[in-house]
């Protein structure tokens, strides 16, 4: 009966941070291609977390915020 070994923590770790270099290397990419939904987004982001605006314009500006997360999320595609 031979007995199995845990794998090499740091191969683990070496992969897991090339992983995360290039999620973060296309991220960045492609909010630099889109600078002017970069801002959006990131603006909405700010008035709605730190202004707390009236209700309805808070409402408009989550749907908002939400559609350019959507617009995102499929542009980037990470996980394919």
């Amino acid at each position: 009966m031979t007995t199995k070994s845990l794998p090499n923590f740091k191969s683990i770790t070496a992969i897991l941070s090339s992983v995360q270099d290039i999620l973060i290397n296309k991220v960045v990419k492609t909010l630099l291609e889109t600078p002017l939904l970069s801002s959006i987004f990131v603006t909405d982001f700010a008035i709605l977390l730190f202004l707390r605006p009236p209700v309805l314009f808070s409402l408009i500006m989550l749907g908002g915020l939400v559609g350019l997360a959507m617009y995102f999320g499929q542009k980037l595609a990470l996980f394919k």
